[in-house]
């Protein structure tokens, strides 16, 4: 009997498991690429986002610092219901003691009590400017600024002269003024500060201190308070020597040298230019704009072209601006360096000062 051998199945050795060598070399080139790619998307859009950020703030700061100026502005040379400037009397109280004043020496007018301040009361003119004005020149125009603080790019300066647009007090025909009776004074009146009493056709200046000006006037007339205004750049926000430009304002609180006569208003501006439109032919609308008016072209001004200039308060990372910025007929601002800068500019009317004159 024949016996056949039966095979037995022939077992194959299951393929290695994981990957060899070469799919693990390819698998880890990917996912570096996959990582790299995803590092270079979130670096980028975190410094597009600090510098979003920061241009974010510039535009606010610059919106902010120019709704101020021009406010002062559109209301210099306004003295309530009195025509002329000239038509306010100053009060025996505004003789302030020395450096009190900040501005140019001038000639006391007549009927200015002996010592009064020449400029910042002797001299009521709607506007004082300097053009390019570097730390010296804007110290000695307007003594009450401090040349080591202010801003060596030599941005332009200027001085608005003019009234609250609010009224503090008002007393009726058939009233009694409080203002001599210190336990009734009004509250819209502080200690200390100066206003103008009117009757539309005639005015003093006092500084208030709980005392009646004078009794020339009869009811009805109104109270406005005094509020002269120096624009400048100074080279610091914080700290002297942070490095961080800012727009300020000197105002009268109670004088232009006190400590809490600065306020400063945006960070980050480092220039700020003005031109100004000259009515030549007296049709109270501007022939011309210059940005380096004499006197005579202040008197006959009816607007005001004003640019500012603002930086980041960081430099942005890989960046640097070539880019050049035009603020006005003589300024033209290159500053190829790494900050992030916007401009803002607006025209003001005159409405004041051109409603003054007599074509």
């Amino acid at each position: 009997m024949n016996h056949r051998l039966s095979r037995q199945p022939r077992c194959v050795p299951a393929p290695p498991a994981g990957f060899t060598l070469i799919e693990l070399m390819v698998a880890l080139v990917l996912g570096s690429l996959l990582v790299v790619g995803i590092l270079a998307v979130f670096i980028y859009g975190n410094r597009s986002y600090r510098q979003d950020d920061q241009v974010a703030k510039m535009q606010d700061e610059l919106r902010y610092a120019m709704s101020q100026i021009t406010r002062d502005l559109e209301m210099a040379g306004y003295w309530a219901g009195l025509l002329d400037p000239a038509e306010v009397i100053l009060h025996t109280d505004l003789i302030l003691p020395p450096g009190a004043d900040c501005g140019p020496a001038q000639a006391v007018v007549a009927g200015d009590p002996p010592g009064a301040a020449a400029w910042l009361y002797g001299n009521l003119s709607a506007l004082d400017f300097v053009s390019n004005a570097m730390p010296s020149d804007a110290a000695g125009a307007f003594p009450c600024l401090i040349a080591d603080e202010l801003a060596t790019s030599a941005p332009d300066v200027i001085a608005v002269k003019r009234l609250a647009s609010e009224l503090s007090y008002e007393v009726a025909t058939d009233e009694t003024d409080l203002v001599g009776d210190a336990d009734k004074r009004p509250e819209e009146m502080v200690a200390g500060y100066v206003y103008v009493r009117t009757n539309n056709s005639a005015g003093t200046m006092f500084t208030f201190a709980n005392i009646n000006p004078d009794t020339t006037l009869d009811p009805p007339y109104q109270y406005w308070r005094y509020r002269p205004t120096i624009y400048y750049v100074r080279n610091y926000t914080d700290r002297p020597g942070d490095g961080v430009p800012s727009l300020c304002r000197k105002v009268l609180a109670p004088s232009l040298t006190s400590p809490d006569s600065t306020q400063c208003l945006a960070t980050g501006v480092e220039d700020i230019q003005f031109e100004f439109g000259i009515d030549g032919n007296g049709d109270a609308a501007p022939d011309f704009y210059t940005a380096t008016p004499t006197p005579a072209d202040l008197d006959v001004a009816v607007a005001v072209r004003v640019t500012l200039l603002a930086r980041s308060e960081r430099r942005g990372e890989g960046y640097t601006n070539q880019k050049s910025y035009v603020l006005s007929a003589d300024r033209t601002v290159t500053p190829n360096d790494r900050f992030y800068r916007r401009t803002l500019s607006t025209t003001v009317l005159l409405r004041n000062p051109a409603a003054l004159r007599t074509y």
